[in-house]
């Protein structure tokens, strides 16, 4: 402990010291929309703490604007003080009318050896460094400091041991905060409980295990120990500020911002003091657990005594009990569930950011082998976005949410301005790090494709790789979700004179793909596909033509049409003569499908991809886009229901009607026309054997389709389909 506060040593936040900016004004309140101020007020009401509203000024509110933001233009400005006095609001924490006082401090770090001014003044430090970070334009390339290296397997692991550092540190900070909600009496304590039970788990196996039956694994550091803890430091600032940076471009509102920045400044400090001891840290909040555990009565949700008040209903033997709480600890609690929802998505969030740099924990030697990517292409005749992920493990994930795929938007805008800051810099004279071409360094190569212009860039080092995978993961639609919730939240504490606005989605016509795969997962995946018992129809994301326009019909199993065409895989081999590690973008923001470059970049060569369809493909193609083409006309008249699909048919219930009227007025004019003229014959009969053939036909007519039509629907001449089965008979749609 006394190690970590000594006066004679040199400030581990010397790099945040440096460039601070100057504080700018506060943004501009903004009126609160209408439906997040019923959901706060529903949700204040149902904690019992009474009107939200009650004590706010009676003066008129402005008219609320019902539109989102546009991102031209738009700036983010801070005021570092607001920042900092969010990181003492446990001393005086006003619940919209009520007031707390003395509360629990969560993200404390005076339990490693540290006073409160000396924390106060790094949380200080933090928040200028962040507010710096996320008022740029870009928040820049990360950089090492020539610490890492090239992107050979040795960078990899160096790369993947400090993201595992920073993994199992923050372990430390979650597990400390969950202790918090508990031993203070949070009223919600079962999430609080199963994230104890994950942070334990991981602290447990990672730095002690009580039983001796295991041997923990620590996380792998350099063997410097210097270079460790710079390279930590500045990996974490990096990563830190760049998260920042993005979540304060998803949402806009002052209290957003620096709700988000004060949190991540106290973390910045921890995750700092923590890495000095992390196992004496992991060990010693681990013993503060059991202990915990082992004195908290865990029957009772609050600490103070439960007054249990049985109700009898208006039926018979019916009755309820009713815990009656004091209103003291009610509102306590909600102190405890506000911190813990806005940290507890932010997490998360944090945690993919860290967890793209970290190699599969059950593998070994798997930190340089692994593809990540992210398509947003537009399927289906209505040519609505699709945002396509797949992470470091093979996981892909999918969301057709608008909202999602707008929280992506300034994390493509991140990554494509880092892309091309990349290929901009001289990197042979780049900070001092080896680069030249030899046979270890697999380095890695990256293709942009915007519009008909095609450029490509070979990454040799492993800064550009962590400035390129951190904003690649926050494209996934998981990290979107984690945003979504993490403003759903953040909006039922925020005052109707600061709304939380958003953005606009992207353009229409807006398409991105990118791709980053290292060289021995490509050999892997090579080996794989040469096998006797691959399926051809199984391919990695990046190869699947997702990123290329192909017709309906086509048989991807034969014709692969994202395959470059022959020149341009000479024109790879030629600019990679080794093997590299290949990081694929193609941007369109102007076209409405992303085009494929030709050989010497002067535009689309769609030529060479209908080349290798051929002609049979390309006729069947053809036919069966014009039947959906066809059908689509027919699909716009359907009314969809919740369970059920309703189709007009009213030529057709017209025609049967028609039909069956025709028989019996058939019948009755053979009656009436024949009349007495056949002797011991009453010509009338037929028109009774013509009542039956109708009757007839409507029956087979009815059921003929549909299982069960009712006359009232028959008549109106439409039919309701509850089923597939039902709507295909009905439409003839396959």
């Amino acid at each position: 402990m006394a190690a970590i506060a000594a006066p004679d040593r040199a400030d581990p936040f010397s790099t945040a010291e440096r460039g601070f900016g100057q504080p700018s004004q506060e943004v501009q309140a903004e009126p609160r929309q209408r439906p997040l101020q019923k959901l706060r007020r529903k949700t204040v009401l149902a904690l019992g703490l009474g009107d939200p509203d009650a004590g706010a000024d009676k003066a008129p509110l402005p008219a609320r604007r019902r539109y989102l933001r546009s991102r031209e233009g738009h700036t983010v400005q801070l005021v570092e003080a607001d920042i900092l006095n969010i990181t003492r609001d446990h001393k005086h924490f006003k619940i919209w009318t009520p007031t707390l006082t003395e509360q629990p401090r969560f993200d404390d770090a005076t339990a490693f050896g540290v006073t409160d001014a000396h924390v106060e003044r790094l949380t200080r430090l933090e928040i200028a460094r962040l507010s710096k970070l996320a008022a740029a334009d870009t928040p820049g390339l990360f950089n090492s400091q020539g610490i890492l290296g090239k992107t050979d397997n040795g960078g990899y692991e160096d790369l993947s041991g400090l993201a595992d550092q920073l993994i199992c540190n923050f372990q430390i900070i979650k597990h400390d905060n969950c202790c918090l909600c508990i031993e203070k009496g949070a009223p919600n304590k079962l999430p609080c409980h199963n994230r104890l039970a994950d942070a334990r788990r991981w602290l447990i196996m990672r730095y002690h295990n009580p039983s001796g039956q295991v041997e923990p694994r620590p996380p792998r550091v350099l063997s410097d120990a210097r270079k460790n803890k710079d390279a930590y430091f500045l990996l974490a600032d990096w990563v830190l500020g760049l998260t920042a940076w993005w979540l304060l471009r998803t949402a806009v509102s002052t209290y957003w911002q620096n709700q988000i920045l004060a949190v991540l400044a106290q973390w910045s400090v921890k995750l700092k003091l923590i890495s000095f001891d992390p196992e004496r840290y992991a060990i010693q909040s681990l013993a503060d657990s059991e202990e915990l555990l082992r004195a908290a009565r865990l029957n009772n949700p609050y600490n103070d005594p439960e007054m249990v008040v049985k109700v009898r209903g208006p039926k018979r033997n019916s009755e309820t009990a009713i815990t009656v709480l004091s209103e003291e600890s009610d509102l306590v609690g909600s102190y405890y569930i506000i911190k813990s929802m806005l940290r507890e998505r932010l997490e998360s969030v944090l945690r993919i950011a860290f967890m793209v740099l970290q190699g599969e924990q059950t593998k070994e030697n798997d930190a340089g082998t692994f593809e990540v990517c992210t398509f947003i292409y537009r399927t289906g005749l209505s040519r609505a976005p699709v945002l396509l992920h797949t992470d470091r493990i093979g996981s892909v994930e999918s969301t057709i949410d608008v909202s999602h795929i707008t929280y992506s938007h300034a994390a493509i805008d991140l990554l494509t301005a880092n892309t091309q800051a990349i290929e901009q810099r001289d990197l042979p004279n780049g900070d001092g790090v080896d680069v030249d071409d030899d046979e270890d360094n697999e380095c890695a190569e990256v293709v942009r494709d915007k519009g008909n212009d095609s450029q490509e860039l070979t990454l040799r080092r492993i800064d550009d790789l962590v400035s390129v995978l951190v904003p690649l993961a926050f494209t996934s639609p998981f990290a979107c979700g984690l945003v979504e919730e993490l403003i759903a939240s953040a909006s039922l504490t925020a005052s109707h004179t600061d709304p939380i606005y958003q953005f606009k989605p992207p353009p229409s016509n807006f398409e991105f793909g990118f791709a980053v795969s290292i060289p021995a997962w490509r050999r892997r995946r090579s080996m794989l596909d040469s096998g006797d018992d691959h399926d051809p129809e199984v391919v990695s994301l990046p190869n699947f033509p997702f990123q290329r326009p192909f017709r309906a019909g086509t048989d991807l199993a034969n014709h692969r049409l994202t395959q470059r065409t022959t020149q341009q895989q000479q024109r790879l081999s030629v600019i990679s003569t080794h093997s590299t590690t290949h990081s694929q973008g193609i941007l369109s923001g102007v076209s409405s499908r992303p085009h494929c470059a030709s050989p010497g970049g002067a535009g689309p060569s769609k030529l060479g991809e209908m080349s290798q369809i051929p002609k049979a493909t390309q006729e069947r193609s053809q036919s069966v886009l014009e039947e959906y083409r066809l059908h689509s006309k027919l699909v716009k008249s359907w009314v969809v229901g919740e369970e059920s699909i309703t189709v007009s048919c009213k030529l057709s219930s017209r025609l049967a009607i028609a039909s069956a009227a025709i028989l019996v007025v058939g019948g009755l004019v053979i009656g009436f026309t024949v009349g007495g003229r056949i002797e011991q014959v009453d010509p009338f009969n037929v028109a009774n054997y013509m009542w039956f053939v109708a009757g007839f036909v409507l029956l087979v007519f009815k059921s003929r389709f549909v299982s069960d039509w009712p006359w009232h629907d028959f008549l109106r001449g439409h039919v309701v389909c509850r089923s597939v089965r039902d709507l295909a008979e009905v439409t003839g749609v396959s």
